[in-house]
């Protein structure tokens, strides 16, 4: 009898953690919706780009190459930003030794 007692109170114990379970679970769905929905979102957008290109995959090589551009631009500036203060050395060298 004592053993069934323990029994119980071992299910009874599982049973007050099911909520918590079920809200894990509710949280989990929440936020497979969300990626969901993002997916929808952005196979339409994809669609809408394709829609109106008369040929979609130069369109979408035209996308990726004005991405790749603006990667280029993007590390230009790095790398000047990076140089500027050897090229501002190189200039008051060039100063100091305009005047000596």
């Amino acid at each position: 009898m004592q053993y069934l007692h323990r029994v119980f109170d071992g299910v009874r114990d599982s049973l007050r953690h099911l909520p918590r379970v079920f809200e894990a679970v509710e949280d989990s769905l929440q936020q497979l919706q969300e990626v969901v929905e993002a997916v929808s979102e952005s196979l339409r957008y994809l669609h809408r780009v394709f829609d109106g290109a008369p040929d979609p995959l130069r369109h979408l090589q035209g996308v990726f190459e004005a991405f790749e551009t603006s990667l280029q631009h993007r590390q230009g500036d790095f790398y000047a930003v990076k140089t500027a203060p050897l090229r501002l050395r190189q200039v008051l060298n060039q100063q100091v030794a305009t005047k000596s």
